[in-house]
């Protein structure tokens, strides 16, 4: 999967990592790009949501407003990333409209645009 990424310009690879055979298997993301015609580059990161700060709210610019974004989103993403087939995305889609683990206290929530402009997924569908 990574020198296929690579191949194809650079992509995003979802993939299980152990790091001593006594550790449980951990969810990691990594981006994965073509360095030269021996080599490919990949930067990622262990898929854990992050914590959302709490109490927070939509109704100001803080550190907590941009940490909960990022929480959220990043949550969004791994599960879009994870969808391997069109209902697996629909149904992330689906999430984001009626789950309220996208949802956080303060009036966070995920909404998803196509670039045709037609709002796709929304919590004020709920």
């Amino acid at each position: 999967r990574f020198s296929a990424a690579a191949d194809d310009g650079g992509d995003w690879v979802h993939y299980y990592w152990r790091y001593t055979l006594d550790s449980e298997m951990e969810s990691k993301v990594a981006f994965v790009t073509n360095l030269t015609d021996q080599y490919y580059l990949g930067v990622g990161y262990t898929n854990r949501n992050l914590p959302l700060s709490l109490p927070c709210s939509v109704n100001y610019d803080s550190t907590c407003s941009m940490n909960n974004v990022q929480a959220l989103a990043g949550n969004v993403q791994e599960r879009l990333l994870a969808a391997s087939t069109v209902e697996q995305f629909e149904s992330v889609l689906y999430d984001i409209s009626f789950d309220n683990d996208f949802l956080a206290e303060g009036g966070f929530g995920v909404f998803m645009v196509n670039y045709d402009g037609t709002l796709k997924a929304s919590p004020e569908w709920n």
